[in-house]
């Protein structure tokens, strides 16, 4: 059995049990992974590793194990690992690299969920913004409703043209929230956490309010 075949057959194990799936970056850039029930503090199995890979390897052997010491383990018979990969192993690593998460469960049909949650943001077009700083002429922008302008401005000190991208109309922020950036989640279903994570992958991002 290789390590996929493994980490989906240990991790179903543990999902049948009832048990969720949780995986962020730490501090330090680490890939912190636990399984547990939810709304509890008690785990079930812990990993963490410079890539997310190796962090499922080692959350499959304490969960296999029975939840081993920290110390046992880190610095013990894997290494004792204190900030994480800039050179991520997958499109799960680079994602959970850039400060999103990834929360997993199984439904009542034993398929597996898995919710992708992380932060977006607004990439005003190259061809709006080059064809403002040619011309000097204001453009409008609409992203999810909002209605932008992109203006030109001169950087103080330097010079440089730019430009600016004032809100001017359009849905009204939540909360005087940042209209250029939101929280959205990605959820795909299927048979192993692997194939879940593809089809998150895939899906369409919800914003969340």
């Amino acid at each position: 059995m290789d390590n996929t075949n493994r980490i989906n057959d240990v991790l179903a194990r543990a999902f049948g049990a009832g048990l969720h799936f949780y995986a962020f970056r730490s501090g330090g850039g680490l890939r912190v992974l636990s399984l547990g029930k939810e709304k509890k503090s008690q785990e079930a199995g812990y990993g963490e590793a410079a890539n997310v890979l190796d962090a499922l390897q080692y959350l499959c052997d304490d969960y296999e194990a029975g939840r081993r010491p920290y110390n046992e383990v880190y610095g013990g018979s894997q290494p004792h690992y204190l900030t994480g990969s800039s050179s991520p192993d997958s499109d799960l690593d680079k994602w959970i690299l850039k400060g999103a998460t990834v929360r997993a469960k199984q439904n009542d049909d034993a398929t597996i969920t898995v919710e992708l949650r992380g932060w977006e943001h607004i990439e005003f077009p190259d061809d709006i913004i080059k064809a403002v700083i040619a011309d000097g002429k204001p453009r409008p922008y609409i992203n999810r409703s909002y209605e932008f302008l992109v203006k030109p401005y001169t950087f103080p000190g330097n010079g440089e043209a730019g430009v600016i991208c004032p809100l001017v109309g359009g849905r009204k922020p939540p909360n005087n929230s940042n209209p250029t950036m939101w929280e959205s989640t990605k959820t795909g279903s299927g048979s192993t956490f692997f194939d879940a994570v593809d089809n998150a992958f895939k899906a369409e991002s919800v914003e969340l309010e």
